[in-house]
């Protein structure tokens, strides 16, 4: 019995000091009243200076020292200079966000981790892009067993300016002028989100501060209203009076109504010389690549342009072709009002496609 004892306050004091050596991540520190009552100094004098960024500054002295605690309280957890990290905040649709070199620091100094960054495509053009891992590369190129990656493109982490009157949205200067650094810093925020997310809870950087859940985000992309697509004639899409079928979808169970033979309203093509074909498939490709630098009132027009362009016969124009249409176009407005990334609304849509064409072609 002694013995247990004995053995039971070594591994205690054992603990102690291993705990005590360990740099543990502690999202609710806050609470602890010691730490509390030193963030709120800081805050009282970071809330008095004349210097710091107007996103920090509120509409009265009190909302102003909220959001100097809130930036000195995330400094505290990552062990870092608040003055510092007030420096790299900006205030971006209502939400406080962290600038990239300033997470890409953070997550240097919480992880301990040295990633690594190996760039490939030509500089300058959209498919510049770069892998980010924990361990470096083989000579070939090639990563060992093991190896954590992200990889990305300019494309598809690039941010664009708020779009101009008649002018397609442009991409962001900085990556324009410095793409190899913005890939660094997107990069080492996105392999943090996927392999170490504890280290980036409740942290944005300005093109990050639309992270959502993905189901949610597909979902407000699915119903649009039939008039506003181009592809529908509006004259055809009220039930005939007397039809019984007002206010009611099709019955697609039992293979009357649509005439789809049971499937899904939105995988379903019409039979006969209206089946969607491999070039349609390209058309919608090309649809949505020429909505995707697009902004604002831009999205309309260039939705407009594209189908008075290439125009589908009317017998082509499917309930299946019209409804993908007019959910890539939803997907973009998503994309545009920061309810979906680029990458998720890229990825969106060519599920979209994918689902109606496989369906055609089976």
């Amino acid at each position: 019995m002694v013995g247990h004892e004995t053995m039971t306050e070594g591994q205690d004091v054992v603990l102690r000091e291993t705990a005590a050596e360990l740099d543990v991540f502690e999202p609710i520190g806050v609470f602890d009243t010691e730490r509390f009552e030193a963030v709120t100094r800081v805050a009282n004098v970071m809330a008095q200076a004349s210097l710091i960024p107007d996103a920090l500054k509120g509409k009265s002295p009190e909302e102003t020292f909220g959001n100097c605690f809130l930036v000195a309280n995330q400094a505290a957890g990552w062990k870092m200079d608040p003055f510092a990290v007030a420096q790299c905040v900006s205030l971006v649709h209502g939400k406080l966000c962290y600038e990239g070199k300033l997470v890409a620091a953070v997550l240097r100094a919480q992880l301990r981790i040295e990633l690594h960054y190996q760039f490939f495509g030509e500089q300058g053009t959209t498919g510049f892009g770069v892998i980010v891992s924990d361990t470096p590369a083989n000579a070939d190129g090639t990563y060992p067993p093991g190896a954590r990656t992200v990889p990305g493109t300019v494309g598809e982490w690039q941010t664009f300016k708020r779009a101009e009157a008649n002018k397609p949205a442009a991409p962001n200067d900085n990556w324009t002028k410095s793409p190899a650094r913005q890939l660094r810093y997107r990069g080492a925020r996105e392999w943090c989100r996927v392999y170490e997310s504890r280290v980036m809870l409740g942290v944005y950087s300005e093109d990050e501060f639309d992270e959502l859940d993905r189901f949610a985000r597909s979902e407000r992309a699915r119903n649009v209203t039939p008039g506003d697509n181009p592809l529908v004639d509006s004259s055809k899409t009220e039930p005939s009076k007397g039809s019984g079928q007002e206010g009611r979808r099709p019955d697609t169970t039992s293979g009357k109504g649509a005439g789809t033979g049971g499937a899904r309203p939105d995988q379903a093509a019409s039979p006969g010389p209206g089946k969607a074909t491999p070039d349609q498939k390209k058309l919608f490709e090309k649809f949505t690549a020429a909505l995707l630098p697009m902004r604002g009132d831009n999205l309309s027009k260039a939705r407009k342009a594209f189908w008075m362009e290439h125009p589908i016969p009317d017998a082509e124009k499917t309930d299946a072709i019209r409804e993908l249409e007019a959910k890539i176009f939803e997907a973009h407005q998503n994309r545009d009002a920061g309810r979906l990334s680029i990458t998720d609304c890229k990825s969106h849509v060519a599920e979209l496609i994918e689902e109606v064409f496989s369906c055609s072609s089976s």
